[in-house]
């Protein structure tokens, strides 16, 4: 009997490595980006969180092709720190000193709780990070 050996395979861990070599630069990328949008603009469009929890989702599950609950959760963290990324660019740029990132983090606090925009603003938040956790794997 003759036995197929496909060397092409990839295991768990490296199917999970892939995801994080593709999964991290794109949710960079989209941050910064959306960022320098939203900068520009007088007007934020909070549906776009949902669009880029979309992309980060798709893209791990693009090339991480993974079953398990470990991609789901780097697609959720990736689109957080994507989320996060893209308010500190929109109030600060990228010229932000580590020291006064914590200063950085209460302003936009502040911004997020202060009105029902910013409340509503958090939902759009919410939704995209169960977008990018939903897509993230293969079910």
């Amino acid at each position: 009997m003759y036995r197929i050996y496909n060397s092409f395979k990839l295991n768990s861990n490296q199917r999970f490595l892939n995801a994080l070599l593709y999964g991290i630069p794109t949710a960079l990328g989209l941050g910064i980006a959306y960022g320098y949008i939203s900068r520009i603009l007088p007007i934020t469009f909070s549906i776009v969180y949902v669009g880029i929890g979309y992309l980060i989702g798709m893209v791990i599950q693009k090339f991480g092709r993974g079953v398990q609950v470990k991609f789901s959760i780097l697609g959720a963290v990736l689109a957080g720190v994507a989320f996060v990324l893209s308010d500190v660019v929109r109030y600060f740029g990228l010229s932000l000193n580590p020291i006064i990132l914590y200063q950085a983090v209460l302003i936009i606090t502040q911004v997020y709780l202060g009105s029902i925009n910013g409340l509503i603003n958090l939902l759009f938040f919410a939704w995209g990070i169960v977008t990018a956790y939903n897509k993230s794997r293969i079910i």
